[in-house]
């Protein structure tokens, strides 16, 4: 035991037991840091959780918005082709009545012009188109 006390003082008078006390402070505080180094990791993996939920969050909205789109410009290209062919129908019928009237009015007027051209200016008898009778 006498050994014992006499270590136990050497100890003392090498400063081991302030050396004792300021390890197990330094121990603690690595055991607190190793806590909060966790938490921090815990919190790093829910962060990239949240960022790629919400990432794909984003690019559901994005594709929705995106289909949204194209579904307007789509009836907006179907309504523009209907009317469209409307137009054209309307264009078609107004040129075929355009042209019947000119052929039924333009029929009897080219008879009057050329009636009235004949009797301003009779063909010479050389080149007349009448037979003579």
């Amino acid at each position: 035991m006498a050994r014992r006390d006499a270590l136990r003082r050497a100890f003392e008078e090498a400063g081991g037991e302030h050396a004792a006390r300021a390890h197990a402070d330094e121990r603690r505080a690595l055991e607190h840091l190793d806590e909060r180094l966790d938490a921090r990791r815990e919190q790093v993996v829910h962060r990239k959780a949240q960022l790629a939920q919400r990432a794909d969050e984003g690019l559901h909205d994005r594709l929705q918005e995106a289909r949204e789109a194209f579904e307007l410009a789509q009836a907006e290209a179907e309504r523009a082709t209907h009317e469209a062919t409307v137009v054209k129908h309307l264009h078609d019928t107004l040129t075929a009545a355009r042209d019947t009237l000119q052929q039924r009015f333009a029929g009897p007027v080219r008879e009057a012009v050329e009636a009235s051209v004949g009797v301003l200016f009779p063909a010479p008898p050389c080149c007349s188109t009448k037979t003579a009778t």
